[in-house]
């Protein structure tokens, strides 16, 4: 598309007419092979309907299953709706946002009828198992690290961290990127100032994309030529929740096995053998695990 076209996308409400609607999917998405557009006829209702996805991006099991599957059934539904399994259904009345989703891995169900369509969670990014963290070995600690699925890695946070306090609040990076940043942090621990902090720096990046969690360092530290970085990454979930314990905020870049956490301090960089005091220096996660004088004598070694 030319920058025209993206402008009329972006103000442009769907219309009613099906065929109307999958002519336009056809002109926004030009060449591109592994776009699936799939009509069907909602046997619930009766309506034409058109389900819209990216073939890699799909978990088409989970589309067969709790999409297609429903769809297909003859039994009525007392709301006059349509019904499906999936754990996740957001209707969406602009174009931009269905590109956004389609793009994002959703399928999109259009009808007949309606000026709204549908963003169904059926996403299946390729993705590795969660394995050993490659840069911060632990005899003690968990031996898991981060991968490159963001969801995945809020949701090994998460695991430690049981607590309501714990927010997440994303963006989308990026112009061609799209590229889903969240911020991690504790509300009833961190400071305010830092998160408005780091919100005002991200929703100010200007560029086609962002690969990873030390491009997003660049564009949000005060100073990036300075000689020590104010902010550190890890690889590992169980570090990256006691930092947010102490009060720090940790962002989380799709597609980065690392993490940030922000704010850093001179003494965060001698953090694998630090022992932790009330409002103290970063601590990497093994370090709890061992005994308070070996803490010590290693710390002071390691300083000197």
């Amino acid at each position: 598309m030319d920058d025209q076209s993206a402008m009329n996308v972006k103000e442009e409400n769907i219309t009613k007419s099906l065929n109307e609607s999958l002519g336009r999917i056809e002109e926004i998405f030009t060449n591109t092979p592994d776009l699936i557009i799939r009509k069907l006829s909602i046997k619930q209702t009766g309506e034409l309907a058109a389900i819209i996805y990216m073939e890699e991006l799909t978990d088409k099991a989970s589309l067969n299953q709790n999409v297609l599957a429903p769809l297909q059934l003859e039994t009525g539904n007392p709301s006059g709706d349509f019904i499906t399994t999936v754990g996740y259904v957001k209707p969406h009345s602009m174009w931009e946002e269905l590109r956004l989703s389609i793009i994002l891995g959703y399928s999109v169900l259009f009808i007949e009828g309606r000026s709204t369509a549908y963003a169904l969670d059926t996403k299946g990014f390729p993705q590795r198992a969660v394995e050993d963290p490659q840069q911060e070995p632990s005899l003690k600690g968990a031996h898991q690290g981060f991968i490159e699925t963001g969801s995945q890695n809020i949701a090994m946070i998460r695991r430690y961290i049981a607590d309501k306090e714990l927010k997440v609040k994303r963006y989308i990076v990026g112009q061609r990127g799209q590229t889903p940043v969240s911020l991690l942090y504790l509300e009833d621990v961190i400071q305010p100032d830092i998160i408005k902090a780091l919100e005002e720096r991200i929703q100010s990046i200007d560029v086609d994309a962002i690969i990873n969690t030390g491009e997003l360092a660049e564009f949000i530290e005060d100073q990036p030529l300075a000689l020590l970085p104010q902010m550190i990454t890890t690889e590992r979930p169980d570090t990256a929740a006691s930092q947010i314990l102490q009060g720090r905020c940790v962002v989380v870049v799709d597609g980065s096995p690392s993490v940030l956490v922000a704010p850093a301090t001179f003494m965060s960089f001698f953090r694998r053998l630090m022992i932790t005091v009330p409002d103290g220096p970063f601590r990497h996660s093994s370090e709890y695990c061992a005994s308070l004088p070996f803490s010590l004598l290693f710390f002071c070694l390691e300083f000197l």
